[in-house]
């Protein structure tokens, strides 16, 4: 909820220092329209996201894809080095669906990027998004995070909240779950 969310208050505190430690270490953020984005940013974003998959398919069913055309249609987000003008880390909103609402879709970021890069993405997003009079930014779901976990549950149910609880391997279905939490 934009309108709940006070980077000023007290127990913002953490978010605050996030977004201090990043500027004070040469870091910024920027928003772009997709119709902004040209074939040598496009480039660059796709050369972040292949780092980012590390060979793995995209997750299609829970997050956008990289596809340039796609990416065209919705702001992104960039968090770029001052020094060089790089960036490290994106994330793309999904096309709004009402006029108060938008979705955070595809997020990436280099391999060696600092400690709380998503976090200062998130949070200077949430800050946009408030300037613009937008009341809510979804973060997405956590997929399977609430399955199988009752008494009645189907076996099949069971069986996914297992792969929620160990398959770390393959995706990291409870870490993502904990980290949107914190927004909240």
């Amino acid at each position: 909820d934009l309108e709940e969310f006070d980077i000023k208050s007290s127990k913002s505190r953490d978010f605050r220092n996030v977004l201090s430690r990043f500027k004070r270490d040469g870091y910024y953020f920027q928003m772009i329209d997709g119709k902004d984005l040209n074939d040598n940013l496009y480039d660059e974003l796709s050369s972040i996201s292949n780092e980012w998959l590390k060979g793995r398919n995209e997750m299609g069913f829970s997050l956008g894809f990289m596809d340039q055309f796609y990416l065209e249609q919705s702001p992104i987000g960039l968090v770029r080095k001052e020094e060089t003008n790089e960036v490290i880390a994106f994330a793309s909103l999904m096309p709004k669906y009402d006029n108060k609402t938008y979705s955070l879709d595809l997020m990436r970021f280099k391999n060696d990027v600092p400690k709380n890069t998503m976090t200062f993405l998130i949070l200077n997003l949430i800050l946009y998004l408030q300037e613009q009079n937008y009341k809510l930014l979804n973060l997405g779901m956590a997929p399977l995070s609430n399955v199988g976990v009752t008494q009645n549950a189907h076996f099949r149910e069971r069986i996914a909240h297992l792969v929620f609880k160990y398959g770390k391997e393959v995706y990291s279905f409870g870490g993502l779950r904990s980290y949107k939490e914190k927004f909240s």
